[in-house]
């Protein structure tokens, strides 16, 4: 676990301990090699001395489905108007929040990174949307070059799904004559989707009424006497977050150390599956697809707009 510290001149303190992701074997040889990850800092200034790593840039740091535990205690010259708030690309994430902790606020709690790769930000702000602390970072997936494979291997996709369907049905009547090729017209693409639409509609019902699911893992911060099951991991990270020390309340895991809450693994059901993701961009090209072909339409002189709105709706 990796452990990243910023500070201020007025005292603010920010520390982001980043759990240790899984990567396999190619993703790991591909690291030492790399050359510039992008971020970005404001509002407090990142303590080299203090972290675990020399540098927000040398390597990269962050990937997708990694645990952020978070510690954000303001200066005491700092003035803001409370509650604190923590947000992800935008979005408020409530299971980082503020707490208060031997008379001093802190704002504590563990976010996970999702899917999301590529540029995403961190930014904490007060009551009044006054920006204290930002943090502009790049998230790497953990199993292909983002930058590099994956759009690839859309195209490749795009096109063997297109060309093998057209081949499928070059012998069957339509109002246009099929062929199998990289690259189709917009004839050879509608024809196509005539002969196919109702059963791409019945699939999508299927899929819905039974989506393919996974069961993902969590951690959970709970007050210790909410805590069912704990394990010896769960301490250890416990005794090195000193945001969840106490004097009184807690559980005694040392001479004079008490902890006031713990982590407890969760499961719950998630439908961010690559099938899942890989039929949403299936129907989105699509719909994409039959909007520019209304579009292109509606710039063609003595088209009937009203016939091509019934033939899509």
């Amino acid at each position: 676990m990796r452990c990243l510290t910023f500070k201020s001149d007025t005292g603010a303190f920010c520390q982001i301990s980043l759990s240790d992701p899984k990567l396999p074997d190619a993703i790991q040889a591909q690291i030492g090699d790399f050359e510039g990850a992008w971020s970005e800092v404001e509002g407090l200034e990142f303590t080299e001395s203090e972290s675990d790593v020399e540098s927000l840039e040398a390597t990269p740091l962050f990937f997708e489905w990694q645990q952020l535990h978070w510690l954000y205690e303001p200066g005491e010259q700092d003035s803001w108007t409370g509650p604190l708030q923590f947000s992800v690309n935008g979005s408020i994430d409530s299971n980082v929040s503020p707490r208060s902790v031997n008379g001093r606020l802190r704002l504590v709690g563990t976010c996970n990174l999702g899917n999301a790769v590529g540029k995403t930000r961190f930014h904490i702000k007060d009551a009044a949307g006054k920006q204290i602390f930002g943090l502009g970072a790049e998230v790497f997936p953990q199993k292909l070059d983002y930058k590099d494979d994956f759009p690839a291997m859309v195209d490749e996709i795009t096109e063997v799904v297109y060309s093998l369907a057209f081949d499928v049905f070059q012998k069957t009547y339509a109002s246009t004559k099929t062929r199998t090729t990289y690259r189709q017209s917009l004839s050879e693409w509608l024809n196509l989707y005539r002969l196919l639409a109702a059963t791409f509609e019945r699939s999508i019902d299927v899929i819905l009424r039974s989506p393919k699911y996974k069961l993902d893992t969590e951690q959970r911060i709970k007050s210790v006497d909410r805590v069912k099951k704990t394990n010896h991991a769960a301490i250890v990270r416990a005794i090195r977050n000193p945001a969840r020390f106490c004097r009184g309340g807690g559980i005694n895991i040392a001479t004079n150390l008490a902890v006031s809450h713990l982590e407890e693994q969760h499961r719950k059901v998630s439908y961010d599956t690559p099938e899942n993701r890989f039929v949403a961009w299936a129907i989105r090209d699509v719909i994409k697809k039959i909007e520019y072909i209304i579009s292109e339409l509606d710039q063609k002189p003595g088209v009937d707009k009203q016939s091509v709105a019934a033939e899509t709706r």
